[in-house]
């Protein structure tokens, strides 16, 4: 029931001559235990989230290797203490710790699901009534409708918040609303405009 060096002894004797003999050994009994925490458990991606190692051993010289899941920035490490780890792309991911000790000793956690990436993937449409959809004909009246398909990408976080710039001369040029209910502008000049659209969902993470 705890770590140590301890004694095996095995005797062996012939029951016919009364010949005995006795064979010691040492056996090493490791306690080793793998164990991590996180700075937080639900990050925006491309955030960085900080391992902390919390693993327990008697081993002098431990190897640990880390596996931090699907789309992670570095995806390993070998190492008692890994680097800020980020995600690329939204999803559950799971967490692998593996301890490595002397006498052979092998040890793995795996936290399924662990980290929640989240994060909205800001997308939008637009259109208007001339016959070619891509350019709109300078009119008071010919407005470009917008539309946002951000809610189309998954992301586990609810968006809250929709902040649109429709470029110079619109009208209205800036609007936020909490919605994907489709927007028209109007234009008093012509040329190439720049949209944005930042979209902010319930765990603060913000993406344009």
């Amino acid at each position: 029931n705890s770590i140590g060096n301890y004694i095996v002894k095995l005797t062996v004797r012939n029951n016919q001559t009364n010949c005995e003999d006795t064979y010691y050994d040492t056996v090493y009994v490791s306690a080793g235990l793998p164990n991590f925490n996180v700075s937080d458990t639900v990050v925006c991606r491309d955030n960085e989230v900080q391992f902390f190692n919390n693993s327990t051993t008697s081993n002098s010289n431990p190897t640990y290797i880390w596996e931090f899941g699907a789309d992670a920035s570095p995806s390993n490490f070998t190492g008692d203490t890994p680097p800020p780890v980020s995600y690329s792309n939204n999803g559950e991911k799971t967490i692998k710790l593996t301890l490595f000790e002397s006498y052979g000793c092998i040890r793995t956690l795996e936290a399924p699901a662990y980290i929640s990436v989240r994060g909205p993937t800001p997308e939008f449409n637009w259109y208007s009534s001339n016959a070619d959809n891509g350019i709109n004909c300078l009119n008071p009246l010919d407005s470009v409708k917008y539309v946002s398909t951000t809610s189309n990408t998954y992301n586990k976080s609810p968006n809250i918040s929709y902040t649109w710039d429709f470029g110079i001369d619109a009208n209205p040029q800036n609007i936020t609303s909490t919605n994907e209910d489709t927007i028209s502008v109007l234009y008093s000049s012509s040329g190439y405009k720049n949209t944005s659209l930042t979209v902010e969902d319930s765990s603060a993470c913000t993406f344009t």
